[in-house]
This record gives C-alpha cells, structure tokens and sequence, in this order.
C-alpha cells in the first residue's frame, strides 16, 4: 500500500490520480473529513476529481458513514467502502454490517478474527 499526503506534496488529487492510477491495480482513497466543512459537498468534490482524472479502478472508503452513504448516493461506478474501528473513549467496536451496498469493509488490526473473516466472506 502506498500512502501519499497530499498537502505536502506539489501536485493536485487530479495529477496525482492520473499519475499513478495507470500503473497500479487499485487506488485506495481513504476520505478524511473534518472542519469546517466536515462532509458537505465532500461526496461531489471527490466524484468529481476521480472522474475528471479517469480513474477508473479508484476506491473510496472513509471512517464517515455519512460520506460513504452521500458517496454511494451520489454514483454507483466507484467502489466505496467503511471503516470498523474501536472507539477511543468508549471502547466499543463500530458494527460490522451496518451499511448495506458497500463493496469494502476496512477493519482495523487488532479486531479481526476468525469469526469476523467468516461472517464478512457470507
């Protein structure tokens, strides 16, 4: 897996994904949201970069369900997928199958198990 920071590199999402997604087989986009905008308009903004860049074996997958959710409404060309993660404060795992759709499901390290794989391969 490749990941590139964009904010400190000196090309635009646009460039890069024309760069690169020609030469790997698939281009992971893990969507961060936050202010002061959060998810507003995110969903458009990223479909629209990856279209006008053709990248067609882009993938977007987010910790944002809202994201993932305003993603899935708005095109159902591009992979998208969620993130199931412990939450810091409470300790609780996010659930598993909650967003019917998805194509990926992310799952961070230390919760996959025997019966997590089993259930998510259904």
């Amino acid at each position: 897996m490749l990941h590139i920071s964009l904010p400190c590199a000196n090309m635009s999402l646009m460039s890069f994904l024309q760069l690169v997604s020609k030469s790997v087989r698939q281009v992971i986009l893990d969507a961060k949201v936050g202010p002061p905008l959060y998810e507003k308009g995110l969903a458009a903004d990223i479909l629209s970069t990856i279209n006008k860049a053709g990248c067609n074996n882009c993938l977007i997958w987010s910790k944002s369900d809202t994201l993932v959710r305003d993603v899935m409404r708005l095109s159902q060309d591009v992979p998208v997928g969620y993130i199931v993660m412990r939450d810091p404060s409470t300790g609780v795992r996010t659930n598993l199958l909650r967003m019917k759709g998805s194509q990926v499901v992310g799952v961070y390290h230390p919760l996959i198990d025997e019966a997590l794989v089993r259930t998510l391969h259904r």
